[in-house]
């Protein structure tokens, strides 16, 4: 039997280059050179089940050193924090947390479930809603990936209202009454019990603010009314003008309030805030009456 072998077959005889067994320094210092030669910009991900698989450089084409973070468990733990994170569509999240699931796992259920009945027509419509506290809440800058700025289709649908309040409710901050309202931290010191959302016919969408009771022990009642209107208003304002058909709503002092952004006869911006008389079953407004009119 002749040993005479052909170069393809010499050349992958050869041994692995020991990466590992290279001291700690010289690892880090491999990573660092990887990631300045790799394009500053983070990956999309998009859902595709039933897509089918392409070569590993077609599908990665900006990031030529991925595959350091796959190739064992040891490189992963090494190479893979300081990698730019993935960019997701909100639309999607569901399907990405199922595959690729937080270290919360309770975290990582309850915006699962939130997303998936947002975009169910025949949970989003019925009258209960869905509650999208776990989704305003949620830590985002603090999770291993970024979110693309842009929405799942022209509609402005409930995922879409969902993705925009958990940007703007965080940014547009500020301090009133306490410490209720502080930096936006009425969304998880346990000043809301839920946040609900119910699409109605022609797209429009009623979102209802409960908000927990036992937060306001012993609070005069003045102040208690004063934080329920200031966040009620802040959460239209924070809609903003993108959101025409979005009313949200909540109970102060026994009666249920509603406001929404709108634009007065000088062409101005504002929140007006109404009391609702007679609201029909369907959730649609009945009779009602400005009490805050314009609110800045």
């Amino acid at each position: 039997m002749s040993h005479d072998q052909s170069p393809t077959a010499r050349a992958s005889h050869k041994k692995a280059f020991p990466f590992l067994e290279l001291p700690a320094e010289l690892r880090n210092r491999v990573y660092d050179l990887a990631i300045e030669m790799t394009p500053q910009y983070a990956a999309t991900v998009i859902h595709r089940p039933n897509s089918t698989s392409a070569p590993f450089s077609f599908r990665h084409p900006g990031r030529p050193f991925l595959g350091l973070a796959q190739t064992n468990k040891q490189l992963r733990a090494e190479f893979g924090p300081i990698l730019p994170g993935p960019r997701l569509r909100f639309a999607t999240l569901h399907d990405y947390l199922s595959t690729f699931p937080l270290a919360d796992a309770d975290l990582n259920t309850r915006i699962i479930t939130a997303c998936k009945d947002l975009a169910d027509e025949n949970v989003v419509t019925q009258d209960a809603g869905v509650d999208i506290l776990p989704l305003l809440s949620a830590p985002w800058d603090t999770l291993p990936f970024r979110f693309v700025k842009d929405y799942s289709d022209g509609e402005r649908n409930p995922t879409d209202l969902a993705h925009w309040l958990s940007l703007r409710l965080k940014v547009g901050t500020f301090k009133i009454c306490d410490n209720h309202i502080q930096d936006a931290s009425f969304l998880s010191n346990g000043t809301l019990e839920s946040v609900s959302v119910v699409r109605k016919q022609d797209n429009v969408k009623i979102v209802t603010i409960i908000f927990n009771e036992d937060k306001f022990a012993g609070k005069e009642e003045w102040f208690v009314n004063h934080v329920k209107m200031a966040i009620l208003a802040h959460f239209a304002d924070m809609a903003g003008v993108g959101y025409p058909s979005t009313q949200f709503r909540c109970r102060v002092g026994g009666k249920i309030f509603a406001a929404r952004m709108g634009k007065d006869s000088f062409g101005l911006y504002g929140v007006d805030i109404k009391e609702l008389e007679n609201v029909g079953e369907d959730g649609e407004d009945g009779e009602g009456r400005t009490v805050w009119g314009r609110y800045w």
